[in-house]
């Protein structure tokens, strides 16, 4: 894609040798963004996603004179927005996009059969701004400073251990069933959540011994002294914490990674002049702005990546995770039962904890 994005460029007479988004003296500009451009988010206005889309908006706005308005549509794990992009009407160019993540753009038609488009097909790739590393993390109390130390826990005392998500199909769940796999189906209770500051509460409570999600939104625990940090579930060392180990180090978990991403997708058939100079823009924003920096306060990692290296990271992303979710069994039932019911509801009906926070029989799996 990449070759055919810089063929587009060169014959409208984009100047790549310098700025690529100066048209040639001979050209006139581009008809493209020629109004308002709409950002959709399917997401609450708040979290790390929304962040990102309204600091890149701002950039987009800079660079191309245009005004790139975002628009929350919550609702679905992201798939209404999503959908409203996919399925946007003729003419589908480029004025409604979707700052999507791994949720809405690969994960979720693995969980849902029934949607009513198909990413795969109607959507497409863009440009990827950042990642969103996860933890894993224990009570301070727990005794385990290790992931190592962790999984001889849990094959020890099998069903002891109960960790929390913030919700049943999310990438954070994923994460969790990968590592169960990987480390000889070790018996780790799953407890879903509405949110990760559900999972921070009760493991600081007690009620749980594992978490994974963000470090910011562990992070008070940890700075109090009430959550231990065991693991980054990126692929690298996180900057900020050099001395906190990458799962994958841990020998047996090798290939246990997960981070969330986030990045812009559009309608199948935008036209590619219109791609071209999102690129290029993208680029500029993440290169040459304080983007970075102002991701890094929200516990993002700002990660360029073009059309075509971005597609490629979605198409392995969706592969992946739809052999997780099928070899776990996750249903699209469970989900639509957990989201119906409050947190603490879910865990009392599901048998996971009882009224005193003892843990019960019953699991979800």
């Amino acid at each position: 894609m990449r070759g055919i994005a810089r063929r587009s460029a060169i014959t409208l007479g984009f100047d790549l040798a310098g700025d690529p988004l100066r048209p040639a003296r001979a050209q006139e500009p581009p008809a493209w963004p020629s109004r308002t451009v709409r950002l959709l988010v399917g997401f609450a206005p708040g979290g790390s996603l929304d962040f990102a889309a309204r600091a890149v908006a701002e950039r987009l706005t800079q660079r191309l004179g245009q005004s790139f308005a975002v628009e929350n549509r919550a609702a679905a794990t992201g798939n209404i927005a999503a959908e409203a992009v996919a399925s946007a009407a003729p003419p589908r160019d480029g004025h409604l996009l979707l700052m999507g993540n791994v949720q809405n753009i690969a994960v979720n038609a693995a969980l849902q059969r029934d949607l009513a488009f198909d990413p795969a097909r109607d959507l497409l790739p863009l440009a990827q701004v950042a990642t969103v590393p996860y933890v894993l993390v224990v009570p301070a109390e727990l005794p385990v400073r290790s992931m190592a130390e962790l999984i001889a826990l849990a094959r020890r005392e099998p069903g002891r251990l109960n960790a929390g998500t913030p919700g049943i199909g999310s990438l954070q769940h994923l994460a969790l069933e990968l590592l169960k796999a990987r480390a000889g189906a070790l018996d780790i209770t799953h407890v879903p959540f509405r949110g990760g500051s559900e999972v921070a509460r009760d493991l600081i409570g007690g009620r749980l011994q594992i978490g994974i999600d963000t470090l910011v939104r562990f992070g008070p625990g940890i700075e109090a002294g009430h959550i231990r940090p065991l693991a980054t579930l990126h692929t690298e060392r996180l900057p900020g914490r050099p001395g906190l180990p990458t799962i994958a180090e841990t020998p047996g978990l090798e290939g246990v990674e997960a981070a969330g991403w986030i990045g812009i997708a559009g309608p199948s058939g935008m036209p590619f002049p219109a791609l071209a100079l999102l690129e290029a823009a993208t680029a500029w924003a993440m290169r040459e702005t304080d983007l970075p920096a102002r991701m890094d306060t929200q516990g993002l990692l700002a990660r360029f990546a073009d059309a075509e290296a971005f597609g490629a990271l979605v198409a392995g992303e969706r592969e992946r995770w739809a052999r997780v979710v099928r070899a776990a069994g996750i249903t699209l039932a469970e989900r639509q039962g957990a989201a119906a019911r409050s947190s603490q509801n879910a865990r009392e009906t599901a048998g996971i904890y009882d009224r005193s926070g003892s843990k019960a029989v019953v699991r979800q799996h």
